[in-house]
């Protein structure tokens, strides 16, 4: 791909984000998105087949993202454990508050699309952020089974909706050392 077509493509997306944000995924037509985006419709369509493959890559742009971010605090071996889930939950906070919305905004819609893209879209979802815990499972302390995710899981969910609705501070160390215990990390 030329880095015109590349340039194109990114701009079909981050014009589709910002009217998906403002308007819904279901309320933005393709016509819409052409004419924001200053491409023609075959543009378009050269890109993506339809609106709901362009929203796949928007959600996979996002988690590309997010990788970006968590390979930052898991680079670093020498670390802390404590100070990594610190670094961790950190890291949460701040991408809820900068994707908050756009995640909020793409779930909602995605619950409006065909059963068999809502399925296929949180399954990928799914299986991408458990693998991410898992990889940093093992980063942390070498090993991981299921309930060490699910603890993770449990424990991330409470942040995201603390931070999304109550928006209060919390003490990441705090909850860093409790967690880091609850692992059996120190044994």
């Amino acid at each position: 791909m030329t880095n015109w077509s590349v340039n194109k493509k990114d701009k079909i997306i981050s014009v589709s984000l910002d009217l998906f944000l403002n308007r819904g995924f279901n309320e933005t037509t393709i016509d819409e998105i052409t004419k924001h985006a200053n491409i023609s419709k075959g543009s378009f369509y050269t890109y993506f087949k339809t609106k709901d493959e362009l929203l796949e890559k928007i959600i996979e742009n996002l988690i590309d993202k997010i990788d970006e971010r968590f390979y930052e605090i898991t680079k670093n071996k020498m670390n802390d454990p404590i100070e990594t889930l610190n670094n961790f939950f950190d890291l949460n906070i701040s991408l809820v508050n900068e994707f908050a919305p756009s995640i909020l905004t793409i779930l909602r819609d995605v619950n409006f699309a065909p059963k068999k893209i809502r399925e296929k879209m949180r399954e990928s979802l799914l299986e991408k952020i458990n693998k991410k815990l898992q990889d940093f499972l093992i980063f942390l302390k070498n090993s991981y089974d299921e309930n060490d995710v699910l603890i993770l899981w449990g424990i991330l969910i409470s942040l995201w909706r603390k931070m999304i609705f109550n928006c209060n501070e919390i003490d990441t160390l705090d909850l860093s050392k409790k967690l880091w215990s609850g692992l059996g990390g120190g044994r």
